[in-house]
């Protein structure tokens, strides 16, 4: 399946996939790997080792560790919730929806008409614009309509030099195509998408600023 960068929203998604029917939804799932990533995360905790959670193996861990006792417990929780996000992803699918897949296997489904393709063409400095909240302390940096995320996930600094360097850094790996899209918009930034739609509610999104 292609991959895209889209504009939903004036929000920039990078490398997603786009699923428009129950099809495509049958190719993703037979290559999704949802669960391995939930249970290895889950052993890296039990082995004390260094880990990381993101989008739905987040939701995902964090809502079975509080429902489990015994590890067994716990990977019985995790098939359910992912039958149930798979029920989900059926439903909004036959509503006419498309669905907007991100690399951490979080999504969100909205109408087609509502999502931008973006094309990878080459910016420049002068597609850098950094601006700041009224009164605010922070800095924000864009590159074209994209945001700009440094290495460390950052989203924001305290002072306008550090966000235009950190800008035009953002700005040479998108030309040389150095870093895939995927990896710079690691949710490893503080912008979690939440899975409420596995709590029979809607994904929102937490922005912290």
């Amino acid at each position: 399946m292609n991959k895209y960068n889209i504009l939903y929203k004036d929000i920039t998604y990078n490398n997603v996939l786009i699923v428009e029917n129950q099809k495509q939804l049958e190719q993703y799932l037979l290559n999704d790997n949802l669960f391995e990533k939930v249970i290895k995360f889950k052993q890296k905790i039990l082995n004390f080792e260094e880990h990381h959670w993101y989008g739905d193996i987040a939701g995902i861990g964090d809502l079975c560790d509080m429902k489990t006792k015994t590890f067994e417990e716990f990977k019985l929780c995790v098939l359910g919730l992912i039958a149930k996000r798979n029920a989900d992803m059926k439903e909004r699918l036959n509503k006419g929806y498309i669905l907007v897949i991100q690399k951490n296997g979080s999504y969100f489904s909205c109408k087609k008409e509502e999502i931008k393709i973006i094309e990878n063409s080459k910016l420049s400095e002068k597609d850098i614009k950094i601006t700041r909240w009224k009164n605010g302390k922070h800095w924000y940096a864009k590159v074209g309509m994209h945001d700009v995320i440094d290495e460390k996930g950052n989203v924001k600094w305290n002072s306008f030099d550090k966000a235009y360097k950190e800008a035009k850094k953002f700005l040479n790996n998108i030309n040389k195509q150095s870093i895939k899209w995927g990896e710079l918009c690691l949710w490893n930034m503080k912008l979690y998408w939440l899975i409420q739609n596995l709590l029979e509610t809607k994904h929102y999104i937490e922005l912290e600023h």
